[in-house]
């Protein structure tokens, strides 16, 4: 139900947004419309924080929870450089980056929502109706994204290519809640259980690849001249090799143990 009324939701802002550009020839950013794509967000990410599932023994959780954290805090300083930052920094149109920087942490949002769904355990034949879920979740986010920094650059053309980002997002999640509902289950995981992605002995490096994201990432905003949060952004990466470290002797316990 949550996730039904943050779709209707985002169904009205498309409405609003339409309504706006087309029949009053304005530019619809920002607007009412914007009201309900922001509802969307945590309408949407509650549906899935709530969906049930099983329950991991101690040691996983940990292990779950510093991985969630080390994504997180890494895509929040890829957020923080590219986005949020350029955005505070536009005084000229103060208002307008502040909806930028709301749909930012809507996407934050939705991101964490993204992580309970991955490192969660679902019935099989659950499996297809997920992934559909999660891979809509990421064509929104990325979408989402391309958008704000386009929009901070003054490029973004309504009705344009990235436009079909957001399309093929509903259309996914449309087709999960489709098979979802389908008395016919189908299984949709054999198509995926053998992508890298999938294989234990490469979601185990994950966290590090992770943590070598955020240390270029510093290297390379270390370059930049007159850098503000410099200081800050050091802080975190450093917490995210730390949270690595913590997995990793985690990792090794539960070799132990197994």
């Amino acid at each position: 139900m949550l996730m039904t009324l943050g779709i209707l939701s985002y169904a009205l802002g498309d409405v609003a947004w339409a309504i706006i550009e087309l029949g009053y020839n304005q530019n619809p950013f920002p607007s009412v419309a914007d009201i309900f794509y922001l509802v969307f967000y945590p309408l949407f990410a509650l549906g899935i924080y709530f969906l049930p599932r099983a329950k991991f023994s101690y040691l996983e959780e940990l292990k779950i929870i510093l991985e969630m954290g080390i994504v997180i805090l890494t895509v929040g300083l890829i957020f923080w450089i590219f986005l949020i930052e350029p955005n505070l920094s536009n005084q000229e149109e103060f208002f307008p980056s502040m909806i930028s920087i709301t749909y930012i942490i809507g996407d934050f949002v939705l991101l964490f929502a993204l992580m309970r769904l991955l490192y969660s355990k679902f019935k099989e034949e659950y499996y297809g109706p997920m992934i559909l879920l999660g891979l809509g979740v990421i064509a929104f986010i990325v979408s989402d994204c391309i958008y704000s920094y386009q929009n901070l650059q003054g490029t973004y053309v309504s009705g344009g290519l990235l436009d079909v980002g957001w399309i093929i997002g509903l259309l996914v999640v449309g087709l999960a809640a489709f098979l979802h509902a389908s008395d016919e289950k189908y299984n949709l995981y054999q198509y995926f259980k053998t992508l890298p992605l999938t294989q234990s002995n490469f979601t185990s490096y994950l966290p590090l690849i992770w943590a070598l994201i955020a240390f270029l990432l510093l290297i390379q905003v270390d370059r930049i001249p007159y850098q503000p949060n410099i200081d800050l952004m050091e802080i975190i990466v450093g917490i995210i090799i730390f949270m690595v470290l913590i997995r990793q002797l985690l990792t090794e316990k539960a070799l132990l143990i197994s």
